[in-house]
């Protein structure tokens, strides 16, 4: 699949067309591993 939320849209106001997507699917997609840690929890009441 493709992450809509890496793609640039080339359509009008940005707009992401099927070009953009076909583009995106044939480019390889970089992951970024994410090691943050949590470092404190605070209830949500």
């Amino acid at each position: 699949g493709v992450d809509l939320s890496l793609v640039v849209g080339s359509g009008q106001g940005g707009r992401i067309v099927e070009k953009d997507v076909l583009t995106a699917q044939s480019t390889p997609q970089v992951s970024v591993a994410d090691d943050r840690k949590v470092k404190q929890v605070a209830p949500l009441t």
